[in-house]
């Protein structure tokens, strides 16, 4: 199925290889990776019209072939890196849908309590963690911002980690568990870390069947912001640590 979608646009790369490489190593976060870019590509192909007698659609296909090629190397460097930092390790949650969004330019969130499970964040925006909050509504925001995600952890097993992943957040975070400060990763001077992974064991603090909320406090004041690539709960046989 990869291969058939795939085939139109990269005529002439061996993404269908790659793709498939990635989906029989990294069944699980492989595949949520590969279809978000797919869909992507496949959407950034379909804004241009293949027959255009001036051939501007097909003209866009090996760049974004190059693109693609580029992610799934990208894809197989971060897998490898988690498999050395976690061992054998797969997805238990993904949260990466159906977060609570607020701009907090005044900076009263800490204040007012906004990483406390008992606040009502019912009028608060709707955004995902896949993309920076620009693209979601706010394209001209810059500074505090607050993610809120309600969920009810799973059962893991007495020799198994729970671990509270993020692919990457383009600034300053701060996280928090029902109201519980468990971490930061802050950007350097230079403003790197904006597209690092960051890690949090949460094995002691979740449990199973109750429900509980995740909040993140991010705050940048230059070009793009958010949590843009994922937060997922894996279940590893490996204790993680907080980055910061």
């Amino acid at each position: 199925a990869f291969e058939r979608r795939l085939a139109p646009i990269f005529d002439g790369f061996d993404v269908a290889r790659q793709s498939t490489e990635i989906l029989e190593n990294y069944p699980g976060w492989g595949r949520d990776e590969l279809l978000r870019h797919l869909d992507q590509a496949g959407a950034a192909v379909a804004r241009f019209n293949p027959d255009d007698v001036f051939g501007l659609g097909p003209a866009l296909y090996p760049p974004i072939a190059r693109r693609w090629q580029d992610f799934c190397t990208l894809i197989v460097r971060q897998a490898s890196e988690m498999r050395a930092a976690f061992g054998d390790f797969s997805i238990a949650q993904n949260l990466d849908k159906a977060w609570r969004f607020r701009q907090d330019a005044d900076d009263q969130g800490l204040s007012a309590g906004w990483m406390n499970p008992d606040y009502d964040d019912d009028a608060w925006d709707i955004i995902h963690a896949l993309d920076w909050w620009q693209n979601q509504g706010h394209a001209t925001y810059l500074g505090t911002a607050w993610y809120r995600r309600a969920f009810v952890p799973t059962a893991v097993a007495a020799d198994r980690r729970r671990i509270l992943y993020f692919g990457a957040v383009d600034g300053d975070a701060t996280v928090f568990l029902d109201g519980r400060n468990i971490g930061q990763h802050l950007l350097r001077h230079d403003m790197s870390g904006w597209n690092e992974p960051f890690q949090i064991d949460v094995t002691d603090l979740l449990k199973p069947g109750k429900p509980c909320c995740l909040a993140v406090r991010v705050r940048k004041t230059t070009c793009l912001a958010g949590i843009y690539r994922g937060v997922k709960i894996l279940d590893t046989d490996a204790r993680g640590t907080t980055c910061c």
